[in-house]
């Protein structure tokens, strides 16, 4: 959760399940501050993003090899360079 704060402000970062101060913080300049872990960002078993990462690679192994041209009045992907460049 964000929160929006002001320069003096007091945080305390309480453990609920004791009801403990785990933390005071005092805003003293611009800055960011993490506390615990996102649930979005744990993962319980990090291999399980290896197909995922397998199918990625392969996708742009495939995609790399394709041929793409783009054409334009002068030529293939190309355009006239301003006047007082050359």
């Amino acid at each position: 959760r964000f929160i929006s704060s002001y320069l003096g402000h007091t945080f305390h970062i309480v453990d609920p399940t004791r009801d403990e101060v785990v933390r005071a913080h005092t805003v003293e300049f611009d800055h960011t501050i993490v506390a615990g872990k996102p649930s979005s960002l744990v993962e319980e078993n990090p291999r399980s993003r290896i197909p995922e990462v397998v199918s990625l690679l392969d996708n742009e192994c495939i995609r790399h090899k394709n041929v793409k041209r783009t054409f334009s009045p002068l030529g293939f992907a190309k355009g006239r360079l301003p006047d007082d460049i050359f």
